[in-house]
C-alpha cells in the first residue's frame, strides 16, 4: 500500500513539472496563458477517464446486445408506446399511418440510446457491477489521477493512453 502513495506522488510530481517547463517563458515575463507555446490539447483537464472499472474498452455491437438489461427493455417499451401515442394524437387525417411512423421512430431512438448505454456500462462510465460479474474486467485499468484538492486541480492530459491508445504510424500504408 505505501508503494502505491508513493507512486501517485511521483505521478503528481511530473504533471507539475512538466506544466513548468511549458510555462517558463511567460510566467517569467508576467505574461498570461502562454498560447503561442501551448498546444489544443494541453491543460485540459482530466474528465474522460472512466469512474468506474473498465470491462472492455472498445466492445462491439453484438456485446453490447448481449448484455441489455431487463431495464433497457422497458425503456424501449416506453419510448415506443410513447411516440405511438404521440403520433395517434398528432396524426388527424392519417391517424393510424402517423402513429406506426411514429412509433418506428421511437424504436430506433431508444434502440441507440440503449447501445450507447450499454457501450458506457462496457467502458467503465456508468454503473457497471453486473457486467464486472458476469464478463470479469479489463487487463490493463486505467490510472487514476487522485486530485489531493478539489480548489486547485492539476491539469492533465485529456485522455489516458488506456481510454485512447497512442496512434503508431509505423504501420501506416498511405
Amino acid at each position: 500500500m505505501p508503494d502505491d502513495d508513493e507512486y501517485e506522488k511521483n505521478e503528481l510530481e511530473e504533471v507539475l513539472e512538466k506544466m513548468k517547463r511549458k510555462y517558463h517563458k511567460h510566467m517569467q515575463q508576467g505574461g498570461g496563458g502562454g498560447a503561442c507555446c501551448r498546444g489544443l490539447n494541453d491543460y485540459i483537464m482530466l474528465y474522460s477517464d472512466p469512474k468506474f472499472p473498465v470491462v472492455n474498452p472498445s466492445p462491439t455491437v453484438d456485446e453490447c446486445l448481449k448484455s441489455i438489461r431487463i431495464r433497457d427493455i422497458a425503456f424501449i417499451g416506453g419510448i415506443m408506446s410513447m411516440s405511438w401515442g404521440y403520433g395517434y394524437i398528432l396524426g388527424k387525417p392519417a391517424r393510424l399511418p402517423t402513429a406506426s411512423t411514429s412509433m418506428a421512430l421511437g424504436l430506433t431512438f431508444a434502440c441507440l440510446v440503449v447501445l450507447q448505454d450499454t457501450r458506457k456500462r462496457f467502458m467503465g462510465y456508468s454503473e457497471n457491477s453486473i457486467e464486472v460479474e458476469k464478463y470479469g474486467l479489463y487487463p490493463k485499468q486505467p490510472q487514476k489521477l487522485v486530485q489531493k484538492d478539489n480548489r486547485f486541480p492539476i491539469a492533465t492530459a485529456q485522455f489516458s493512453p488506456i481510454v485512447k491508445p497512442i496512434p503508431r504510424f509505423d504501420t501506416y500504408k498511405g
